[in-house]
């Protein structure tokens, strides 16, 4: 549940902010007013590269855990339970081990900051080392619950080396201690359920008081001691929320500033406000390559909530079907075999219930195909091949717009072949509810709020690993 929030009253001046928007928070920066700006991120930032945040219905990490049969979900980072049984956890390992993904144009915001000299502290609940290969100085990360990074014995506390540990997670087989006698088990230094937070986390706290901004990025701040590190600001000092939903007392302060939607769009938006946005795209290119940059701007564009329908498998795969098609059987008029589908309502062949038949593609993926197609059929118009393969080039636009049309699922039907459409149209508008939700909004644009809009429930990233005692705290928290 959302946390009690106090009001913001319109006729309330800023004590910093000009106004309490995302150009006055820019101007700070542009004014020079702003040159210790401290971040705090959680699993939001990196949930377009791939990575599911841990509370999200359906697609959040916990929600996904079932076939790793824990007695709980967070049993995968619980301390004793891995002292029993380490190998669910290294099964989990597997897929979210550096170098499986690459930073999100949020972390390359971040290091452009540290480029700029603006960056004083960065507090990550993240274990993925994105910031890192982002290139945000490693002095200026403070892992809260640390990382991938390192490994080392839990018994005798012996390091344990990077490449023979990459080779244990990509195998999911469990390391044990190479010290002789001890053959402990090994586990990457990540804060589990039951074991202390980081000494540099607590060093560093006091750096908030020095902040003259603070930006939090893609977190539901339900853990602590991090969730209390926001509070920790002076008074006077401007927060700036990016998140899909208001979190703990953002929001309650005269300076606060909330943009509420994905943090990339949110991060988008304040780097066209600064003038800062080319540079950026350029940076972020620079570290994961054009290729990356489509992918994830692709993965965002989605408006399903299901990333997997992303997966390059499927994009691959229509690829093929494309190539695949003749275009004589387009010219000839004749129809294309309809895909293997099954009854959403009849169960699989392993007894699982079925997927949905009708999924709805992004637009950047149909456009993507489109173009595909055309470029397709522009080469087998210079072959010279038509319906009857006489030389003569296709050259009909219908043809193309109707390949377009089925593409999309939305092919007209032909004069002299009826379709089935009426009766099935109830059926397939179920399917896609079914599968898409009937809720399900496209967040493609942030939206800025200045005041408390009252209470909601966070679901948004937290991190990818939570911890629950401090050696100065000991508050106990659920991931």
């Amino acid at each position: 549940m959302g946390q009690e929030e106090s009001q913001v009253d319109d006729a309330r001046t800023p004590v910093t902010l000009e106004e309490r928007s995302l150009s006055a928070v820019a101007s700070l920066i542009k004014n020079g007013k702003a040159q210790q700006i401290v971040v705090l991120t959680g699993a939001g930032i990196s949930t377009s590269a791939g990575i599911p945040d841990f509370r999200s219905p359906k697609t959040g990490l916990y929600a996904n855990l079932a076939r790793l049969n824990l007695p709980y979900p967070e049993a995968v980072f619980d301390i004793q339970f891995f002292r029993k049984n380490p190998l669910p956890f290294y099964v989990l390992a597997k897929e979210l081990y550096p170098g499986n993904f690459h930073p999100t144009l949020s972390h390359a915001f971040i290091s452009l900051l540290a480029t700029k000299g603006l960056l004083h502290k960065l507090f990550t609940q993240n274990i993925d080392c994105l910031e890192r290969a982002a290139g945000v100085p490693h002095d200026r990360i403070i892992e809260a619950h640390g990382s991938f990074a390192t490994q080392r014995c839990i018994e005798c506390k012996t390091p344990f080396p990077d490449e023979l540990m990459k080779i244990h997670v990509y195998q999911a087989r469990v390391p044990k201690c190479v010290t002789p006698g001890c053959s402990g088990l090994v586990k990457p230094d990540i804060v589990f359920f039951g074991e202390a937070l980081p000494a540099d986390f607590s060093m560093n706290s006091d750096a908030l008081r020095a902040a003259d901004l603070v930006i939090i990025l893609g977190t539901s701040l339900t853990v602590y001691p991090f969730a209390a590190l926001p509070d920790l600001c002076l008074p006077k000092t401007p927060r700036l929320l990016f998140n899909l939903e208001r979190v703990g007392t953002l929001g309650g302060r005269p300076d606060d500033v909330l943009v509420l939607g994905p943090c990339d769009a949110g991060v988008k938006q304040f780097a066209e406000e600064l003038g800062w946005l080319d540079e950026l795209n350029e940076l972020w290119a620079k570290i994961v390559g054009d290729e990356e940059v489509a992918r994830q701007r692709l993965r965002q564009e989605s408006p399903a909530q299901d990333l997997k329908m992303l997966d390059e498998e499927i994009v691959e795969s229509l690829l093929e079907s494309v190539e695949g098609m003749s275009l004589k059987d387009y010219a000839a008029g004749k129809e294309q075999e309809p895909a293997r589908t099954r009854d959403p309502k009849e169960p699989s062949e392993t007894g699982a219930p079925a997927e949905p038949s009708s999924i709805v593609l992004p637009k950047a993926i149909i456009d993507h195909l489109e173009q595909h197609l055309q470029d397709k059929i522009t080469t087998e118009a210079k072959r010279g091949e038509d319906a009857s393969g006489n030389g003569k080039p296709p050259g009909d636009k219908e043809e193309v717009e109707k390949a377009k049309d089925e593409l999309k699922g939305e092919a007209a039907p032909t004069k002299s072949e009826p379709t089935a459409e009426t009766d099935d149209k109830p059926k397939v508008e179920e399917a896609k509810d079914e599968h898409l939700g009937k809720d399900t909004q496209t967040k493609s644009e942030p939206r800025v709020e200045t005041e408390s809009s009252g209470k909601s429930d966070a679901h948004e990233s937290d991190t990818t690993k939570e911890p629950v005692t401090t050696e100065a705290a000991s508050t106990e928290g659920k991931l």
